[in-house]
């Protein structure tokens, strides 16, 4: 039974992977109508649906496997549905298209909504800064009184993600981005005079 439930798990993800991927492969490349992209990501996310429905009970390695496995799908599936609401918002920007029409978000959450699909929500960031404040130095300490100056950098969002890590094989161009502008964001911002 244990067996059962994970191979079914792996089957959903499995197939998931490969509309994303493929959905991943023509957003990136920029080659295919915009409405292409949104029908394999919704593929995708229907097959991530399917695999979180299932209910994963009992202990050991197969269940945990499972388990781990669902996570790793709801991470998936909130990422692919945030894509696709980037590109509706790009297909409504620049008009009405002539063939296929992306679905509004209200109609591709009604079954997450529902409860068909718990909704894991995550803080997202809001800005380009660091938003901690300074650390002060206690006067008298011994040490000489140094207050990190905050700079302010450029616009993380006028930088083309994918320009950055448009090359590396077998990443996912988006989560390096997401990295690399935290690792920018957080570390280039601070010096000490």
């Amino acid at each position: 039974m244990e067996e059962a439930v994970y191979s079914s798990v792996k089957a959903h993800h499995k197939l998931a992977f490969e509309f994303i991927s493929k959905a991943l492969r023509l957003d990136e490349s920029g080659t295919g109508p915009v409405e292409d992209v949104v029908i394999h990501y919704m593929k995708g996310i229907e097959e991530l649906e399917k695999g979180i429905k299932i209910p994963v009970t009992g202990e050991g390695e197969k269940p945990e496997r499972a388990r781990n496995l669902q996570e790793k799908m709801h991470r998936n599936l909130d990422m692919a549905q945030e894509r696709i609401e980037n590109l509706s918002k790009q297909v409504n920007a620049t008009g009405p298209s002539t063939s296929k029409t992306v679905l509004p978000a209200s109609e591709r959450t009604s079954n997450r909504e529902s409860g068909a699909v718990p909704k894991r929500g995550k803080p997202k960031p809001t800005g380009t800064h660091n938003s901690k404040p300074p650390n002060k130095v206690a006067a008298g300490s011994g040490a000489q009184n140094r207050t990190p100056r905050i700079c302010h950098p450029k616009n993380a969002a006028s930088v083309q993600p994918h320009a950055r890590v448009k090359h590396m094989k077998n990443v996912d161009s988006r989560l390096a981005n997401l990295i690399l502008n935290e690792i920018i964001d957080r570390s280039a911002c601070w010096s000490c005079e």
